[in-house]
C-alpha cells in the first residue's frame, strides 16, 4: 500500500520509523543493502559531507537523507556561532554559516539526483529526513520549496537536530507550511546548540522521547508566535543537557558511524 503524507501534520509513528532507518543509513558503508522497502540511487560524499537519494516504495518518494557528524564531540565544539544571510530577498532571514557551509558543499549533486529520482521513478513527492547535522535537511526543505514548486514536500523528520536559524529563519519556515517533524531523545545535547542566547531558535514540531524510548510527548511550539516548549526538550536546560549518549540513541536505532547497519 502506498501512503500519502499530504496536509498531515499528525505524528505518524510508521513515518518516523521509516525516516530514522534511512537517517541511520546514511552512516552505513553500504547503505540500504538488502532492503526491500527503500531503493538507493544516489551515493554523495564529499568535502566531509555525505547524503543518500533514493527511492521508498511505501511513500511513493524519492526520499533525502543527511549524514550527521562523524565526531560529535568536535563538531558541537566547532560550531561557529555566526550567522549568515544567504536569501537576498529575505535579508533578516539567519543561518548558522558552518550549517550553510555544509549544506551548500553537495547541494548541486543533491538536487542533480532528486531531478533524476524523482524522473526516473515518476513522482514529484519527497520525502526528507536527517540524523544531528543531517538536519541540514531543513534547508533543502526551503529550498525546494522556494525554487523547485513542482515538487511536492509531503515530509521532513530530523533527529537530534540543533538550532538551524534565527527568528527570522523560523518565521520563514512557518510561513513555507511545510510538514515538519523534529524528533528530541530526553537530555540529547545537540539539540540545544547553538545556544538560545546567540539567538538561535528550532523549527517545529518537537517530539520529545523518553529516557528509554518509550513514550514522547507532542510539544506544544505549533503555533505561530510560540519558541520551544520548555517542559519538552529544553526543560533540561541550561545544565542538564549533556547527554552524547541519548543523541546517539533514537527510537532504540544506534545511530553514527558505529550504529546500527
Amino acid at each position: 500500500m502506498v501512503l500519502s503524507l499530504l496536509s498531515t501534520m499528525v505524528y505518524s509513528l510508521d513515518l518516523v520509523s521509516t525516516s530514522i532507518n534511512l537517517a541511520q543509513a546514511a552512516y552505513c558503508s553500504n547503505p540500504l543493502e538488502n532492503n526491500n522497502a527503500n531503493i538507493l540511487e544516489y551515493d554523495i560524499d564529499k568535502h566531509s559531507m555525505r547524503a543518500i537519494v533514493g527511492y521508498n516504495k511505501e511513500y511513493n518518494s524519492t526520499f533525502v537523507s543527511y549524514r550527521g557528524s562523524e565526531n560529535i564531540k568536535n563538531w558541537v565544539n566547532n560550531i561557529k556561532v555566526r550567522f549568515t544571510y544567504p536569501y537576498p530577498l529575505l535579508p533578516h532571514v539567519g543561518v548558522e554559516s558552518g550549517f550553510y557551509q555544509s549544506y551548500q558543499a553537495i547541494y548541486q549533486e543533491v538536487v542533480k539526483a532528486i531531478v533524476d529520482t524523482t524522473y526516473k521513478y515518476k513522482t514529484n513527492q519527497i520525502m526528507l529526513t536527517g540524523h544531528s547535522l543531517g538536519g541540514i535537511s531543513t534547508l533543502l526543505a526551503i529550498d525546494l520549496k522556494h525554487n523547485y514548486p513542482d515538487y511536492q514536500l509531503t515530509s521532513l523528520v530530523t533527529f537530534g537536530s540543533p538550532r538551524m536559524g534565527n527568528s527570522e529563519f523560523v518565521k520563514m519556515f512557518r510561513e513555507l507550511d511545510i510538514n515538519s517533524i523534529r524528533v528530541t531523545h530526553y537530555y540529547d545535547m545537540v539539540p540545544h546548540v547553538p545556544e538560545e542566547r546567540f539567538g538561535y531558535q528550532h523549527i517545529p514540531s518537537e517530539i520529545w522521547y523518553n529516557e528509554d524510548n518509550t513514550k514522547f510527548i507532542n510539544c506544544d511550539d505549533n503555533s505561530i508566535n510560540s519558541k520551544e516548549d520548555d517542559t519538552c526538550s529544553n526543560s533540561c536546560s541550561p545544565l542538564h543537557c549533556t547527554s552524547i549518549n541519548d543523541h546517539l540513541t533514537y527510537l532504540n536505532v544506534k545511530m553514527g558511524i558505529n550504529g546500527d547497519c
